[in-house]
């Protein structure tokens, strides 16, 4: 699961150049790992169904509190030991402060309800929780991009609230896009093997780094990986490597194996 966290800090980490208005509401782009986290949705409504069902499939705890629940929540209830639904009201102050203290995300799915989500943002902002508002992207902290897949390259959309279909349309182009680029996926493949195998064998981080960037800039490597010419472009990986560091490659495949 992904999230696009706000990043606050970014103004003080350019104290002598202020930041135009847009750039200093830049959102950073970070994949989070939402596994166990406690996930709180306000409203149960079909938005409050999408959020819910989506943390949910990223393993979250997702508890939703609403006056009335979609069926579709309540079936998606019923099927998981994951999901509780709480009856009660939005607008009490209370119940949300309550609620809101025992979560690690609290996500507003009740659209253009502005006097609750400020009151959610407060609360939120108290106890230094990840909010989400899926009705006011101007006031969100979090923003949930459109997620896209090619191989094992993940990548997140993100419109700033404008338009989720264009956000969708875009994602499906750049999914096309890289599908199409063999070499990308053989370049990931192969450097990503690299990688895990001279960590194994104990090769310091500062030259696992050094020799990365070496293969990824080398040309003979990246004209057969684009080639298609994989098994090409791992032999030049292992030359480079046995070059730059004396390891052997090849031999330590035979012990960790390449994939």
């Amino acid at each position: 699961m992904y999230l696009l966290y706000g990043y606050q800090a970014l103004q003080n980490s350019y104290k002598h150049t202020p930041l135009s208005p847009e750039v200093a509401k830049l959102k950073l782009p970070i994949f989070v790992d939402v596994d166990g986290m406690k996930v709180l949705v306000i409203g149960g409504g079909d938005e409050g169904y999408k959020k819910a069902r989506r943390f949910l499939e990223a393993g979250a705890e997702v508890t939703v509190v609403s006056k009335k629940f979609l069926p579709d929540l309540i079936e998606l209830a019923r099927r998981s030991e994951r999901l509780r639904l709480v009856e009660g009201d939005a607008s009490d102050r209370l119940l949300l402060e309550r609620a809101i203290e025992g979560c690690d995300i609290v996500i507003s799915a009740l659209g253009d309800a502005r006097e609750i989500d400020s009151i959610i943002i407060d609360i939120a902002r108290k106890h230094r929780k990840l909010y989400i508002l899926a009705g006011d992207a101007l006031r969100t902290q979090c923003g949930m991009g459109i997620g896209g897949v090619s191989g094992d390259i993940r990548f997140a959309v993100y419109t700033d609230g404008r338009s989720s279909l264009v956000a969708m349309e875009a994602r499906d182009r750049i999914a096309r896009f890289l599908d199409s680029q063999r070499d990308l996926h053989i370049m990931l493949k192969l450097l990503s093997s690299m990688k895990r195998i001279l960590r194994s064998i104990g090769v310091p981080s500062d030259m696992r780094i050094e020799i990365h960037r070496e293969v990824f800039r080398d040309n003979i490597f990246r004209s057969l990986a684009s080639s298609g010419d994989e098994e090409g472009a791992w032999n030049r990986i292992c030359e480079i490597v046995q070059s730059r560091s004396g390891i052997d490659l090849r031999r330590a495949v035979e012990i960790y194996g390449r994939v």
